[in-house]
């Protein structure tokens, strides 16, 4: 049963179940940054920022 429905134009906080990884990731993006410089801008991503499959269509 679906309660309380609000409208899309509500927006939705992230409900926080798992503990933050701090983990530094300093060398991972330059890394990232490295092999965009040498390979062309948005070669390379983070999986969280979406991006495209092999055949053209968004993830």
């Amino acid at each position: 049963m679906l309660l309380e429905l609000m409208p899309g134009s509500v927006l939705q906080g992230e409900l926080d179940l798992e503990e933050e990884d701090h983990r530094d990731r300093t060398e991972l993006m330059v890394a990232l940054d490295t092999l965009n410089r040498r390979y062309g801008k948005g070669t390379v991503h983070s999986g969280a920022t979406g991006g495209r499959t092999r055949a053209g269509i968004g993830e």
